[in-house]
Formats: C-alpha cells, structure tokens, sequence
C-alpha cells in the first residue's frame, strides 16, 4: 500500500504542485471556517424561528452534507 492508497482511506489524498501547498492549507483553513459560520447563521435564523436548537443543528448540518454530497458524488456542479 502506498502513502496515497493509506490517505484515500481517512479522506482524499490530491495530488498538488508543492508551491501551491500554503495556498491550499489557506483555502482549507477558511473554507472550514466558512462552512461553520454558515451552519451556525442558518442555526440561528432556525432557533428564532421557533426550533430548537438540536434540530437546529441537524437542519442546518445536513443541508451541508446534501451538498456536499451533491457535488462530490452526484457530480453537479454548484
């Protein structure tokens, strides 16, 4: 098994020129913090009108994992 093979198996190994590496890092960082933002402001918008908080969550979560899954695995682009 190789390093890529091992990496594929706890998420997705890309392949990157190495110069692009701390822009990548970058994209990530802020993209993950994007999508927490996301989930939180549509948590909130939900809670005021009227559910609570836990199902909330699980709104505004699988909204992202619908998606998510919309464009990594049924291909549509956003």
């Amino acid at each position: 098994m190789n390093i890529l093979e091992l990496l594929d198996k706890i998420g997705t190994a890309l392949i990157i020129y190495e110069k692009m590496m701390n822009d990548a890092t970058f994209l990530v960082a802020c993209g993950t913090a994007y999508s927490l933002r996301y989930i939180r402001a549509a948590m909130q918008e939900e809670i005021e009108i009227g559910f609570d908080a836990n199902i909330a969550l699980a709104i505004a979560s699988q909204t992202v994992g619908g998606t998510v899954k919309m464009t990594l695995e049924e291909k549509i682009h956003p």
